[in-house]
């Protein structure tokens, strides 16, 4: 999942004003309002770091001891929270400004400023602490700014993101709708005019994030009306509608995946990863026609997508195995349309398989989807020839994978700025544990160019054991990584 990380100047935001009850305490000022102000002007002079946190510290101390004289002077809380948001302890500050105000709500709107530059110091601090990879300094960063300010949606959203990597998603739910309250108010408005396009994208980072978590949490139709709303808005929005489909499917309504998916499919200037995305909803709703339609449609924009093609494979495969589970219940041998069906769908099934196998030849899975094909062509073959000929490759194509040492699994490719970051495990069948192998990668654009190459070396686990891998490749092209291929080093 994506984090937000923004990098914000101080600035100011429009006031919140509140009432002023009959019993709101008057500030005051005295020794004590005097000598922590003075020491926060003097902190604020200093060029020292050290020197800076040491009279903001004698700040904190003597307000603390003017409370002992007078627990309900406004003056003093509002001056605490801000000797406290200098040295970025913002749940301290927030909880000093929120008992100003609470003695004197005219505060608000002064401290509106006050509130906002605290977020902007926490926010900042935050996306400093993940980008160096401390994501529990960043998240109590995070979790400060979001007490101190609730104007701003950033530091929720990243909390959302954060929470639901860490499976607390009852609480990133909880980050995500607060976010997009904020972005759908009035000061969201107000970003929105500063920044369309980053608007945009954080609140399409909010919706995206929040329906997956709904949906893995048993909250499907909260998820599918996330979506919904969401495409109100962004009817043109082919992954939103890929992921209302994906979870549609989840909850059995695969008539209305269809319905939902009909128009997209009948366009032809939607993008391979968009085809790609309405074939994986249509085909965990069991609609594998409308679902190989969807594939074959991506494969033409990009021929050199794996997943496409694995996913393409097995529609096909769904398709032959409909008409034998048929056949099978009505003990029928299968004639006429169905055996020319079985034949279509079995010699794709090669094709695909056999594609396959050029890109990720050490899979097992994939050999076993070629067997099968060939295996079912040659019953399906009236020739015997031709059926002997399929039968012995057939028995290749096994003895191939009898033969595999381990299989790789999973491979998948992130696109970062300048870098490929291809990743995956390695399964041990029958190699020993400790022996080395070596992937070579070449990644390619949709033509088919390549673009940059690599290795990663792997030491088998126990039999049976799985080992990940990762490996990060530089490329210089203004075309985008769209493929990979690999073969094992002898």
């Amino acid at each position: 999942m994506s984090r937000v990380r923004m990098i914000l100047t101080l600035v100011a935001l429009g006031s919140m004003v509140g009432a002023l009850p009959a019993s709101a305490q008057k500030p005051s000022d005295n020794r004590y309002t005097r000598g922590v102000a003075l020491y926060i002007s003097q902190a604020r002079q200093k060029a020292n770091p050290d020197d800076k946190k040491k009279l903001f510290q004698q700040a904190i101390d003597l307000a603390q001891d003017g409370m002992s004289a007078n627990a309900n002077n406004p003056r003093l809380y509002l001056l605490l929270g801000r000797a406290y948001a200098e040295l970025n302890q913002v749940g301290e500050a927030a909880g000093a400004w929120d008992r100003a105000i609470e003695l004197y709500p005219e505060y608000e709107e002064e401290l509106s400023t006050d509130r906002h530059n605290a977020w902007v110091r926490a926010y900042n601090a935050g996306a400093t602490a993940s980008q160096q990879g401390d994501m529990e300094t960043a998240e109590a960063h995070y979790r400060g700014a979001d007490k101190v300010f609730q104007g701003r949606p950033e530091a929720k959203l990243n909390l959302g993101t954060m929470l639901a990597a860490e499976g607390e998603d009852e609480e990133s739910v909880t980050f995500f709708q607060g976010a997009l309250e904020i972005m759908d108010g009035p000061e969201g408005e107000k970003l929105r005019e500063a920044n369309e396009e980053a608007f945009d994208n954080n609140r399409r980072v909010a919706v995206f994030n929040m329906a997956q978590v709904l949906a893995r949490s048993d909250r499907g139709e909260e998820a599918v009306q996330a979506y919904r709303d969401y495409l109100e808005i962004n009817p043109e929005d082919m992954t939103a509608l890929g992921n209302l489909g994906v979870v549609l499917g989840q909850l059995g309504q695969t008539d209305e995946v269809a319905e939902l998916y009909a128009g997209a499919l009948e366009r032809d200037d939607l993008s391979g990863d968009e085809y790609f995305r309405l074939g994986v909803g249509l085909f965990g709703a069991e609609r594998y026609e409308e679902a190989r339609t969807a594939f074959a449609k991506s494969l033409d924009k990009n021929p050199h997508s794996r997943d496409t093609r694995y996913n393409m494979a097995n529609s096909v495969y769904a398709l032959a195995r409909a008409i034998e589970e048929r056949l099978v219940e009505a003990g029928a041998a299968p004639e006429g349309d169905d055996r020319d069906d079985l034949a279509t769908y079995y010699g794709e099934l090669r094709e695909q398989a056999g594609a396959l196998r050029e890109m990720d030849p050490y899979n097992e899975n994939i050999l076993a989807l070629a067997a099968q094909a060939v295996r079912s062509l040659s019953d399906l073959e009236a020739d015997e020839a031709a059926a002997d000929a399929l039968r012995q490759e057939t028995a290749n194509i096994l003895e191939r994978r009898a033969g595999l040492a381990f299989s790789v699994e999973g491979v998948d490719m992130e696109v970062d700025d300048d870098f490929v970051i291809l990743s995956g495990t390695a399964v041990n069948i029958a190699g020993a544990e400790g022996d080395p192998a070596t992937l070579r990668f070449v990644v390619v654009d949709e033509d088919g160019v390549e673009l940059t190459t690599g290795e990663v070396a792997l030491t088998l686990p126990a039999e049976d054991g799985s080992t990940p891998w990762e490996l990060e490749l530089p490329f210089d092209s203004e075309t985008r990584p769209a493929g990979w291929r690999y073969e094992v080093a002898e």
